[in-house]
C-alpha cells in the first residue's frame, strides 16, 4: 500500500526528478567531499543501480531479485576483469566487457531456472555468483600486479588509488535506459498484470527482453565505474514501491533518486569509517541491504507455510 494518496501519483516522477537535480550540487557542497567527482559517479551508479533492481524485480516477478543475487553483478565483475586483463584501458571498453559479462550471467540464470520459481531464479543465481566469482579470481591473477592489488578492494566499491572510473558511463546508461523504459511503462505493467505472474517463465517478448536488456546495461554500467556495490537495486526498488505503489511510471525515477541518495551516503559513511583507511562503499550498502533481504526472506517463508 501507498503511503502517498493517489492524486500525488502523477506529481511524484517530476518532483523526484527535480528534487534529485536541485539537491545533488548542495550535497556535494555542504558535505565538502573533496573529490565531487566521486559524489556524481556515486550518484550517477545508484540511479542506475535502482532502475536496474526494478527491472529486475520485474522480470523475475520476485521483490527479493537484486543485480547482487542473481549473478548480473558478478557477471559484470567477470566480464570487466577480463578486458582488464587483456589490456583494456579505455573505459567504453571496460564497460562493454561488463556489459557481455552480465548479460550472459544473467541468461545463464534464466535458462537454468526457466520454469521455476522465483525462488529457483535466486538460487541459481546464487550459484552463478560463486562461480563468475571464481573466474574473477583466476582472471585478476593475469592483470598486471600493480593493479591486481586495487581490483581486490574496487571488487567490494572502493574507489582504491583513484580507480573509479567516473560518471560518464553510468550516467549515459541510466539517461538511456530511464528515457526508453519510461516510455514503455504501459507495456511493463501489463506484464506484470499476467494471469501466470505467480510462476516464473522464459519469455522472449519485447517487454522481457528490454528488461533484460535494460538490467545487464544499467548493471555493466555502474560495476564498471565503481565496482561492486551491492543489495541497491533491492533496497530502492522496495522503498520505491513502498512509497508510490506498483506503477512504473512512478516507480522507476523515484527508485533512481532512493538508490542516487543510497551510493552517495554510503560514499560519505565509507570516508568517515576506519582508523586505517575507508571501508569500501559495497560493505557498507551490504550492511544495510543484507538484514532488509534476510527480513524479506523471513516475512516470504512465513507467509508460505
Amino acid at each position: 500500500m501507498a503511503l502517498f494518496p493517489d492524486r500525488w501519483h502523477r506529481r511524484l516522477p517530476v518532483a523526484a526528478l527535480g528534487l534529485m537535480l536541485l539537491l545533488t550540487p548542495g550535497v556535494v557542497a555542504v558535505v565538502a567531499v573533496p573529490d565531487p567527482t566521486l559524489v556524481l559517479a556515486a550518484a550517477a551508479a545508484g540511479a542506475g543501480l535502482g532502475l536496474a533492481g526494478v527491472c529486475l524485480r520485474t522480470l523475475l516477478r520476485d521483490p527479493l531479485a537484486d543485480p547482487q543475487l542473481v549473478g548480473v553483478s558478478s557477471g559484470a565483475a567477470l566480464g570487466a576483469v577480463v578486458a582488464l586483463a587483456l589490456g583494456a584501458t579505455a573505459t567504453v571498453s571496460v564497460a562493454g566487457s561488463a556489459f557481455v559479462g552480465a548479460l550472459a550471467g544473467l541468461l545463464v540464470v534464466l535458462v537454468l531456472a526457466r520454469a521455476r520459481p522465483a525462488s529457483g531464479v535466486l538460487l541459481t543465481g546464487v550459484g552463478v555468483t560463486y562461480a563468475a566469482t571464481a573466474l574473477v579470481a583466476v582472471a585478476q591473477s593475469y592483470t598486471t600486479p600493480r593493479l591486481s592489488p586495487d581490483l581486490v578492494f574496487w571488487l567490494l566499491g572502493a574507489d582504491a588509488d583513484g580507480i573509479w572510473a567516473g560518471a560518464a558511463v553510468p550516467a549515459s546508461a541510466t539517461v538511456l535506459c530511464a528515457g526508453v523504459l519510461m516510455s514503455r511503462t504501459r507495456a511493463i505493467d501489463a506484464a506484470i498484470a499476467d494471469a501466470d505472474s505467480t510462476a516464473f517463465r522464459m519469455s522472449a517478448t519485447r517487454t522481457r527482453v528490454l528488461l533484460l536488456v535494460a538490467c545487464a546495461l544499467l548493471t555493466a554500467a555502474s560495476v564498471s565505474s565503481v565496482g561492486g556495490v551491492g543489495f541497491v537495486g533491492l533496497l530502492a526498488s522496495h522503498a520505491a514501491q513502498r512509497l508510490v505503489g506498483v506503477g512504473h511510471l512512478r516507480v522507476m525515477p523515484v527508485a533512481m533518486v532512493i538508490g542516487a541518495a543510497t551510493v552517495v551516503a554510503a560514499v560519505l559513511v565509507s570516508q568517515r569509517v576506519g582508523s586505517t583507511g575507508r571501508v569500501p562503499v559495497g560493505v557498507v550498502t551490504a550492511a544495510v541491504g543484507a538484514p532488509l533481504f534476510i527480513t524479506l526472506l523471513r516475512s516470504r517463508t512465513r507467509s508460505a507455510r
